[in-house]
């Protein structure tokens, strides 16, 4: 594919001015290969307004409250993917949230009683969120939430596919289409898979994750959480699996909380929370709150530490927690030490956070940051990530060399990318500046003709993928979503 073509380089038609009346600008640019602010340009010319997809509406208050808390917080309070709040903010020229150097203390609150109707808010949003409702701190609602053994918020629910989104399932990549739509790369994946469309730039579907027999032989009886947690396999892997041959999820058990007895305390510390876990038949949270509260070490952390001079000194220069993480010891062991010695506890609740790391966000990768400063690699994107800030994309041009040219369009792009270390898309573009075409195979079913949709159910799903050339997902979907059961059952 060659590069978009800018405002002056573009052949306005009749064709592309409808398009802009009645598609997003994103479907447009894909479709005529044009840039993004070409689009914008040629439809403030004409006099178009912009067709959104599902933006939220606007409120003064609302955008009162623009730049003053990080995007993600806002979004989660207007019940709306975070690309909307960051579009919202760049168009009225509003600075994204910066999080301040440092955490200011904040002081224990009193115990709070909680009612029924708040007990069923955990979990259902962010803890931040509930804390502001209910008038406390985040913490409290943090620890609490854990003490239940309820799992924490994550954003991502049903995504709403719009015919447009649909349309550019394998035209565009699935990471562009992620971007633009402010959802999960892994959601448009998912996805496209049921679909039965191949990655952008390829002729094949995905690859089946390679995955243990084991695991194979539960999925869909099990949930993808507890297989991942008890064969140590990623999660993504299984729900691909299950798109590629149409499996549906296994229901999830009801969450209860467990009844400790002295047995199951001696075995925490002895081993990961993870396997303890696994072992009683609960969940991480429940077993790491539960070790953490009688002061247990996790496994493999050293119970006593060697007091010198000059780890004395920093007791109080920072909160225990970071210490005992320094140190490779439970932040008991520091507490109990710093009380020892009568020294008061750090005002801040968190790490300070360096002026020199912020100055270089997005400047370096995470991961750079994170091991210089001494930090996670995901604390470091969240911080980036709440200060509005890009991630780090290297400039470095790719040299390509003559015997990787010749052999474009004779080999696969993926084929290609993962010898050279380069991402097909990348491969798929300088293809089109040399006008090398590429193989490009739909493995989409037709189903707008009724003899395909008669078959559904009258034979099984992999025989039916095996004669219209899909995926048994792909199948399964279809099927269904008429509402047809399965061959057999």
């Amino acid at each position: 594919m060659n590069e978009p073509t800018k405002y002056s380089q573009t052949h306005w038609t009749a064709e592309i001015d409808r398009c802009l009346k009645n598609q997003p600008d994103f479907e447009v640019c894909v479709k005529f290969n044009i840039t993004r602010s070409a689009a914008r340009k040629r439809r403030i010319e004409l006099g178009i307004v912009a067709q959104r997809e599902s933006d939220p509406k606007w409120t003064r208050k609302l955008e009162s409250r623009l730049g003053t808390m990080p995007d993600t917080e806002l979004a989660a309070l207007m019940d709306c993917d975070p690309y909307w709040v960051r579009k919202r903010r760049i168009e009225r020229g509003i600075d994204a949230y910066v999080m301040p150097h440092t955490v200011a203390t904040e002081g224990k609150s009193d115990a709070h009683q909680w009612t029924a109707a708040e007990r069923k808010l955990l979990g259902t949003q962010p803890d931040t969120i509930i804390a502001e409702k209910i008038g406390i701190l985040a913490g409290t609602v943090t620890i609490y939430r854990n003490k239940l053994g309820i799992a924490p918020f994550r954003r991502g629910g049903e995504v709403e596919w719009t015919p447009g989104m649909l349309r550019l399932l394998g035209e565009v990549p699935d990471g562009r289409l992620a971007s633009e739509y402010g959802i999960s790369h892994s959601v448009v994946k998912l996805r496209r898979i049921l679909e039965g469309i191949p990655p952008f730039g390829q002729t094949e579907m995905d690859p089946e994750p390679a995955l243990p027999l084991d695991v194979i032989e539960r999925i869909g009886k099990d949930t993808d959480k507890h297989l991942s947690d008890v064969f140590g396999v990623l999660r993504a892997k299984i729900r691909i699996y299950r798109a590629l041959h149409g499996i549906p999820a296994a229901p999830l058990p009801p969450q209860s909380r467990h009844q400790w007895t002295p047995a199951d305390d001696k075995l925490l510390g002895t081993k990961s929370d993870r396997s303890v876990a696994i072992e009683l038949g609960t969940t991480v949270y429940q077993v790491s709150y539960r070790r953490k509260t009688l002061g247990i070490p996790p496994a493999g952390v050293k119970a006593s530490i060697r007091w010198t001079q000059s780890r004395i000194d920093q007791l109080g220069t920072e909160p225990d927690h970071v210490l005992a993480k320094q140190w490779n010891v439970s932040k008991i062991t520091v507490r109990e030490k710093r009380e020892e010695l009568e020294i008061a506890p750090c005002e801040r609740t968190h790490r300070e956070i360096p002026k020199e790391l912020i100055d270089e966000l997005g400047k370096c990768s995470d991961n750079d940051l994170a091991r210089r400063y001494e930090f996670s690699a995901t604390a470091v994107r969240n911080i980036r990530q709440e200060a509005g800030i890009p991630p780090f994309r290297s400039s470095q041009s790719f040299q390509w060399k003559a015997r990787d040219l010749k052999r474009l369009g004779k080999v696969h792009d993926d084929e290609i990318a993962k010898e050279l270390g380069i991402s097909p898309q990348f491969v798929a573009r300088k293809r089109g500046e040399l006008d090398i075409p590429g193989y490009r195979r739909t493995m989409k079913a037709d189903w707008n003709n009724p003899k395909n949709v008669a078959k559904l159910g009258k034979m099984s799903d992999a025989d039916l993928a095996e004669q219209l050339g899909v995926t048994p997902g792909a199948v399964a979907h279809k099927r269904r979503s008429l509402g047809i059961a399965a061959y057999g059952s």
